[in-house]
C-alpha cells in the first residue's frame, strides 16, 4: 500500500510540475471543516482529487482519490484509489477559488466506514492555497 500511494504521489506531483491548472491547490469544505483538506491538480483536461480526511474509527486518518474528465468547468469524478468507499461526486467550479460539489452515490467497501457526505447536497468548498 505505501508503494502505492507512494507512486500516487509522484504522480500527482509531476502532474503539478507540469499542469498549474487554474483550480490546482488545497481546497477546504466551507460548512464542513472537519472533513479535511482536497488537493486538486488538474492536466490536459483531467482532474485529479485526493482528499485527506480527519482519524476514522481507528484512529488512522484516511484518504483516497478520485478523477474524472473536466469540461467548462464541470467535472464527474470516479473512485481511483480508496480503501473505504466507492463514491461517485459532480464538481462544478463556480470560480477559480470556489466549487461546489455534490456526492451522486457512495457504496461502502469497509464494514465499518460510513459515507461521510449525504447524496444529493451541494457541498460549498474553497481554495485556500
Amino acid at each position: 500500500m505505501k508503494k502505492l500511494i507512494g507512486a500516487l504521489l509522484l504522480c500527482l506531483h509531476a502532474g503539478l510540475v507540469h499542469a498549474a491548472g487554474t483550480y490546482d491547490g488545497i481546497w477546504t469544505i466551507d460548512d464542513l471543516p472537519e472533513a479535511g483538506y482536497l488537493m486538486i491538480s488538474e492536466n490536459n483536461g483531467r482532474l485529479i482529487f485526493a482528499g485527506l480526511n480527519p482519524p476514522d474509527f481507528d484512529g488512522n486518518r484516511r484518504w483516497g482519490a478520485s478523477w474524472g474528465d473536466i469540461k467548462d468547468g464541470t467535472v464527474r469524478l470516479t473512485r481511483l484509489i480508496n480503501d473505504n468507499i466507492d463514491a461517485v461526486t459532480d464538481v462544478v467550479f463556480t470560480s477559480a477559488t470556489t466549487l461546489t460539489l455534490t456526492q451522486k452515490s457512495c457504496r461502502p467497501i469497509n464494514p465499518n466506514y460510513v459515507c461521510s457526505l449525504p447524496n444529493g447536497v451541494a457541498f460549498a468548498a474553497t481554495k485556500i492555497w
